[in-house]
């Protein structure tokens, strides 16, 4: 049975170099870069199977590519993992009021701004070894068939996760030499410090908030990330 929950929000502000995750922790991010094509962040994390993660959020195809830095004596899962996301920047866009642009939407790129915020879509594309298979389409159906997405975003979601398929095959398995031929390079850092696994829990916030938001309390579970 799928695990039914609404699109998980994320915000990533980089003049505060923090994301607050799906979860609404605030994460000290160690760089962000942005590019045209999309956002480039790098940080530590306290998962117990992995100490950091890189992640580029690309607006313009709807992914959010991540490589998870798994911890020595943990097998890895996958080489790329690639979140089927709507993907805004900047307050006084659509997204500061909670909405989201899909389709054929314009994306707002003020350039005096540097919020970025994410709708997950439940879709994931998984990458290993070459190999490359979508995952969750069974909580993305149950979201729409639950009003928490509606039909429209759950085609789009779809279309995106299927043109990256294919991309991605196309390629060989290569989702960073698809990327390229598709007018959205992508770089990794050539070495990370896992951070521990045992850290304090952050501050969090109210989930979608930024990281000045105030402090919420509540027993909530870290996500994967």
């Amino acid at each position: 049975m799928s695990d039914l929950h609404v699109p998980k929000l994320e915000t990533f502000d980089v003049s505060a170099a923090a994301n607050v995750d799906p979860k609404g922790f605030v994460r000290g991010v160690d760089v962000f870069e942005t590019h045209p094509h999309g956002l480039y962040m790098g940080r530590g994390a306290d998962h117990p199977q992995f100490g950091y993660l890189e992640s580029w959020l690309l607006p313009d195809l709807g992914l959010r590519a991540n490589i998870f830095h798994f911890r020595p004596g943990v097998a890895a899962t996958s080489h790329r993992y690639l979140d089927v996301a709507e993907v805004t920047r900047g307050p006084g866009s659509d997204a500061a009021n909670g909405a989201f642009a899909t389709g054929d939407d314009p994306i707002t790129r003020d350039a005096g701004t540097d919020v970025w915020r994410t709708r997950d879509l439940y879709l994931d594309l998984v990458v290993l070894d070459g190999e490359v298979r979508v995952d969750d389409a069974d909580e993305l159906t149950a979201a729409v068939a639950a009003g928490l997405v509606d039909a429209e975003t759950g085609a789009w979601a779809i279309d995106r996760a299927f043109a990256a398929l294919a991309g991605i095959t196309a390629h060989d398995g290569d989702v960073d030499a698809w990327l390229a031929s598709v007018g959205c390079p992508v770089t990794w850092a050539d070495d990370v410090s896992l951070a521990p696994a045992d850290q304090p829990r952050p501050k969090r916030v109210a989930i979608g908030a930024g990281p000045g938001a105030g402090a919420v309390d509540g027993d909530v579970s870290v996500g994967k990330r």
